[in-house]
């Protein structure tokens, strides 16, 4: 494979470039060999003591493409470099693959970061172009390093370039023009979307979805939840001009399409003005539902002093303070992150996976491939060891959307689970 110099450009929200110093390193390298993504090991990216960064790709024209990423420099481990000056450092390497299995290397290069100490506690934003030609499907995989931990973590993204409608021809910048990375947004949030520079027509489509989704049943559910209805709850057009000062009034997501023929286009999901995180006492209580009866669930619902009910729940399963001091905090900082890593069109922690994750904690080992991901845990004493199988849903609204294949065998260990919390022991506290 010919070697390729790939410029990378470096975006900085809410800091001027002199106040971040910083040095990006082009480096000339290629991919040792296609690594099958499944014989891959991905649980560090569900460990939150990891540098994990959020991805997002975006075409920018027929033949080239781009990819964000973006991580909090606090996630840094800083040493000192040959000048004294404490810095982290940051290695990316990418590899563009037509497929996963038997994939041909169409690009690669490596870039490396240098971010000094006084930039801790801020965001940072990296941006880097890769080669890509429309009308393909292809896989991007990258390694993004902490050089002086030593750590280094795989990711795998989907290229869509099949069609102008792709979601990932579009881009979202805030008030300030920076990128926004997520496709969730606050209420009211004045936001701007780039539509492809060859989009057809003057106006979009916004199919708007007002749903309230349920929470996932149990592992060992037979339930079938209803397929869902494409038909939306109200349709409005946008015109090209007013995609510069766009916001939505309601909780809820809106499908951005300039030909509703097809179901692909444009994703934005309105949630809660606090999402990620829980604030409200309806919420920390909606999040017990995995743990409740029916009838504790019921009667959380009908306290006048909501906040109260939720310390004595929680203290009543501790035993004392500090023990239920504790359970709040896993319990809930596990619905936050499943909110950052497993939403689609419905909030991260009332998925399948988010469950789980809240339930048992982050897997000790994950494979996964295109249509599929395996999670494997050894939770803790008294507790087998299991393994959950997630299948890809073809959804048009979400690449981040996976339903458990769900069993009988997992009542069991659903349950000791269950009554491990309830006796006021975490799950998975490794």
């Amino acid at each position: 494979m010919t070697e390729q110099k790939i410029l990378a450009n470096c975006l900085i929200p809410d800091m001027t470039r002199n106040n971040f110093l910083l040095s990006v390193i082009i480096l000339f390298c290629g991919c040792t060999g296609p690594t099958r993504l499944n014989k891959i090991d991905y649980s560090p990216l569900y460990r939150t003591h990891n540098c994990n960064p959020q991805f997002k790709i975006y075409h920018v024209s027929q033949d080239s493409s781009l990819f964000y990423f973006t991580f909090n420099n606090n996630d840094l481990l800083f040493k000192k470099n040959e000048s004294g000056v404490f810095e982290g450092v940051i290695s990316v390497n990418y590899c563009l693959y037509t497929s996963t299995h038997k994939p041909e290397i169409i690009d690669s290069s490596s870039i490396v970061y240098r971010i000094a100490y006084d930039s801790v506690g801020s965001g940072y934003t990296g941006i880097t172009n890769f080669r890509a030609f429309s009308g393909n499907n292809y896989f991007l995989k990258i390694t993004f390093t902490d050089v002086n931990r030593n750590q280094a973590n795989i990711y795998s993204l989907r290229v869509n370039k099949t069609g102008l409608q792709s979601a990932q021809f579009f881009e979202l910048l805030d008030a300030g023009d920076q990128v926004i990375i997520s496709n969730y947004v606050q209420k009211n949030t004045k936001i701007k979307i780039v539509p492809p520079p060859a989009l057809p027509g003057d106006s979009l489509a916004v199919r708007c979805y007002f749903r309230r989704f349920p929470l996932a049943p149990p592992p060992f559910s037979d339930v079938r939840l209803a397929a869902f209805e494409y038909t939306p709850d109200k349709t409005y057009y946008v015109q090209r001009s007013g995609l510069n000062q766009m916001s939505f009034e309601r909780e809820g997501f809106y499908h951005l399409q300039f030909d509703t023929v097809t179901k692909d286009g444009l994703t934005i999901y309105c949630f809660d003005d606090d999402f990620p995180v829980f604030t409200k006492s309806e919420q920390l209580i909606e999040a017990l539902r995995y743990l409740c009866t029916r009838e504790e669930y019921n009667d959380l619902l009908q306290k006048a002093d909501k906040k109260k009910a939720i310390d004595d729940f929680w203290l009543t399963k501790a035993g004392n303070n500090e023990r239920g001091r504790k359970l709040i905090r896993v319990y809930y900082n596990r619905s936050i992150e499943a909110n950052k890593l497993f939403t689609s069109y419905l909030e991260g922690w009332k998925t399948d996976r988010g469950m789980l994750y809240i339930i048992f904690g982050p897997p000790q080992s994950v494979y996964r491939d295109i249509k599929y991901e395996i999670w494997r845990y050894s939770v803790s004493e008294g507790i087998p060891d299991v393994q959950f199988i997630f299948d890809k849903v073809n959804n048009p609204f979400s690449e981040n959307d996976f339903e458990l294949e769900r069993s009988i065998n997992y009542q069991n260990i659903w349950y000791q689970a269950v009554d491990a919390w309830r006796s006021g022991r975490i799950v998975g506290e490794y």
